[in-house]
């Protein structure tokens, strides 16, 4: 209850970064009031909001997390389509990894098309076996990687909105 006291002082006199930094405060303190047997979606959704960005006080956070839950969906996504990250020194390997690693910007993208990445993934293979891509059909992705793309454009796109209010806490309050 103190941290909100202070947090209305501050805002009170125009300083929104130091009224941000109690409210973060409130907001610990409120998540530890809280159980998640009783509690359970709201101690959640503030566990998850401490978590991605400390309560839109680190953009840091919201970086490491959006890049974070992105590579590890991508990761389980890559893995349904047949392909696995292998840390090797060849360079079949190197390049396939590079590869598959220059998609990860586009499968942040929360509107990205669904079969875009899995369809220039086999591009590449076709490319890298020496075939021509006259002859490449529509590759059909697999129902359960097409799960995965759509569970991770919900937590991606969390992340990435937990991104841009970490970004806002030196804007104005309108």
């Amino acid at each position: 209850m103190a941290w909100g006291q202070i947090k209305k002082v501050y805002e009170n006199r125009g300083d929104l970064v130091e009224s941000g930094r109690y409210l973060a405060k409130e907001m610990n303190l409120h998540l530890d009031s809280l159980t998640w047997r009783k509690d359970f979606w709201e101690t959640l959704n503030l566990f998850v909001n401490k978590w991605s960005n400390n309560h839109g006080q680190s953009w840091k956070r919201g970086i490491i997390s959006t890049i974070g839950i992105a590579t590890f969906f991508y990761t389980i996504y890559c893995n349904l389509l047949g392909y696995s990250f292998v840390f090797s020194l060849n360079s079949t390997s190197k390049d396939t990894l590079l590869e598959l690693a220059s998609f990860l910007p586009e499968f942040i993208n929360p509107i990205h098309k669904a079969d875009y990445i899995a369809n220039e993934l086999q591009k590449y293979e076709h490319l890298k076996a020496g075939l021509s891509l006259t002859d490449l059909e529509e590759y059909p992705l697999p129902r359960n990687a097409r799960f995965i793309d759509t569970i991770s454009r919900i937590f991606v796109g969390y992340c990435v909105f937990q991104l841009i209010a970490a970004f806002r806490k030196y804007g104005k309050k309108l």
